[in-house]
């Protein structure tokens, strides 16, 4: 159906299923109706909202094929962050509806986070903090942990969040690093003493701490299964910050529970909230597990505002965003869609 230009018509509606920075909402409602999705209605009351949007701005809530073919006013669907396994990409290309994200916003969030967590779970720091709290100082007697200074970090996914990891992880700790990513990078982009393979099995033999900043697609689903696992030398440590299915929570449980690893930091579940029997909930095994907050700090916060911000405005006002998953998401002839889905 047709939308009004800018300036005439209804104000167009944006619709907020999480959270979005007080930053870009106050440059949204100087141009929209900016509504945050009330999760205590049923849900059939808050698919009513979505089905009313122009906007829809997700961070993990799934915006389907049924969705979007039902909502008639949708114009544009915003990944606050970069994952949009989420959402159905392809879905919204047939409708010649843009997905945009904010790639590269939370890279330095992410990191921080990342590092942080990996520190955590040698220095044993959630076991500490508990052993504290039931008055037990016992535990300090026999206390195993690991530094990591001179250690190797394995990044899986060298992209924008993976360059900053081993760049923290070498100016801190004196790391080295094994970079593993599909696409080459040039020796120049790898700090000191670090290397590039595109060999999964290289890349995991040769770790202590292995950190994953995969996005879900069908080629990582399932990623780093049991074999792979078995592939790091006893004693490691996994932090996975990319998507929950790149790594089999069931195998990774196992390798916890056996004694392979040493510890591992989640912040992001194959389903989230993960649900009451995820294997990496049970509480005799070493995890630090996270709410998927890595990527949320601050100041990463506000610089996906702005980003979202300026590309839904520029929807809005009928031009071309700058940053869309899928740039050629005009091609395809938008087909019939009824407002009933």
């Amino acid at each position: 159906m047709p939308h009004p230009g800018p300036g005439t018509g209804p104000r167009p509606r944006v619709v907020v299923t999480e959270s979005l920075n007080d930053a870009g909402v106050r440059r949204l409602r100087a141009a929209a109706d900016v509504v945050f999705l009330d999760k205590s209605l049923p849900e059939a009351r808050q698919r009513a909202t979505l089905l009313d949007a122009e906007v829809i701005v997700s961070q993990i809530h799934p915006v389907d094929s049924g969705l979007i073919a039902a909502a008639p006013r949708l114009r544009a669907i915003a990944k606050h962050g970069v994952g949009v396994d989420n959402i159905d990409v392809a879905a919204a290309t047939a409708r010649g509806i843009p997905v945009l994200f904010a790639p590269g916003a939370n890279a330095a969030s992410v990191a921080e986070h990342t590092l942080a967590a990996a520190l955590a779970v040698a220095r044993r720091f959630g076991e500490l903090d508990a052993a504290v709290r039931r008055r037990d100082f016992s535990v300090r007697q026999d206390l195993h942990q690991l530094d990591l200074e001179g250690r190797t970090i394995a990044v899986l996914g060298y992209g924008n969040t993976g360059r900053r990891v081993l760049g923290l992880a070498h100016a801190a700790l004196g790391m080295r690093g094994i970079a593993y990513d599909r696409f080459p990078q040039q020796p120049e982009a790898l700090p000191p003493g670090s290397r590039y393979t595109d060999s999964l099995e290289e890349a995991l033999r040769g770790a202590d701490v292995v950190t994953v900043h995969l996005p879900l697609t069908p080629q990582t689903r399932g990623l780093v299964g049991r074999d792979q696992l078995a592939l790091l030398p006893r004693g490691g440590i996994v932090v996975n910050v990319g998507r929950g299915g790149v790594v089999d929570e069931y195998a990774l449980a196992d390798a916890l529970r056996g004694g392979h690893l040493f510890g591992a930091a989640v912040d992001v579940f194959t389903t989230e909230p993960p649900l009451p029997d995820n294997p990496l909930l049970a509480p005799d095994l070493r995890t630090l597990l996270t709410p998927h907050v890595g990527g949320l700090g601050g100041s990463a916060s506000v610089a996906i505002a702005h980003m979202l911000a300026d590309d839904i405005l520029t929807v809005l006002q009928g031009g071309t965003p700058s940053h869309v998953v899928t740039p050629d998401y005009r091609s395809p002839a938008p087909p019939a869609v009824s407002p009933t889905g």
